[in-house]
């Protein structure tokens, strides 16, 4: 063992090696680490770095194709999109302002694209319409023996065509609403102007909102040819899409409860409003149309 004397000389030892001329090899200057490698898009030609084009965002791939390495990739590809899929309904079902207000302020990577949800949900409801399909005639015929039994007169060829007009109508009103939500989008922008968005943001919200109450709605589609227990299950979805639509509302613009719900009962108002007066202005122009030339032509 060191004697106790002897301590106190290593502060002086430490202090006067900081005089002392250092070895060569310990004055060389550290390596810089190594730049990452570069490589050339062989879609836009652009240098980049890293796993993705920065300037059109392909992925950079070495080396030759396999068949597994295909077949791993495509089912990546398919079941990431499902889980965000998934989960960008799950969030919509918890926080759907959430979704909405994130997806505007930039954070889009976490949530599936308004756009292709409402596509995919437009997908699932043309699919569900099809396997639940009765045949119009069918739903007419059908129609006709409940008036008969109601002691109505027999139907004309013009009420049979409003009666397969109105059953074609339900068995495919998913898909109805869907191509209206444009109009929906402008009656929440002038119901809610003072927000100052855009009309894509307006459309974006929708697009998740209704895509969302029609997912969920889906299992109603088999009783769309149930009489008027059909009637009863249009009139319980309006009351649940108005109660969702303000729960969004509450979640994404801070609204309350009671002004939440009148605003939802605005946009509906307003929505019809417009679907209406866009279909007066369309058809009344196409009638026109169509007498001239059947007057034209003889026809």
């Amino acid at each position: 063992m060191e004697p106790g004397f002897l301590r106190p000389l290593h502060g002086w030892r430490a202090f006067i090696s900081c005089f002392r001329p250092m070895h060569p090899e310990s004055q060389q200057p550290l390596a810089e680490p190594a730049a990452p490698a570069s490589h050339t898009c062989a879609n836009c030609a652009a240098v980049f770095t890293g796993a993705y084009c920065n300037t059109c965002g392909q992925e950079f791939h070495e080396g030759p194709f396999t068949v597994r390495g295909l077949i791993l990739h495509a089912v990546h590809d398919r079941l990431h999109d499902i889980r965000m899929f998934l989960q960008t309904s799950w969030n919509l079902i918890r926080r759907p302002g959430t979704v909405i207000r994130e997806y505007l302020a930039g954070r889009r990577k976490a949530h599936y694209n308004a756009i292709n949800y409402l596509l995919v949900i437009a997908s699932f409801s043309a699919a569900a319409a099809l396997l639940n399909r009765h045949s119009l005639d069918e739903s007419v015929a059908a129609m006709e023996e409940s008036y008969r039994q109601m002691g109505m007169p027999e139907s004309s060829v013009s009420q049979q065509r409003t009666m397969r007009m109105y059953v074609w109508m339900q068995q495919n009103y998913n898909i109805l609403m869907l191509a209206a939500l444009p109009f929906m989008a402008l009656a929440q922008r002038m119901i809610f102007r003072r927000r100052g968005l855009t009309l894509g943001e307006h459309f974006l919200s929708v697009c998740y909102l209704y895509g969302f109450f029609a997912l969920a709605t889906l299992p109603t589609l088999p009783f769309i040819n149930l009489g008027n227990l059909a009637d009863s299950m249009y009139g319980l979805s309006m009351l649940v899409m108005l109660a969702y639509f303000a729960w969004g509302y509450r979640d994404w613009l801070g609204l309350g409860w009671g002004k939440a719900m009148l605003r939802s009962v605005q946009l509906f108002v307003l929505y019809v409003v417009l679907l209406m007066g866009f279909t007066v202005a369309v058809s009344i122009p196409a009638s026109l149309i169509i007498l001239l030339v059947k007057r034209v032509f003889g026809i």
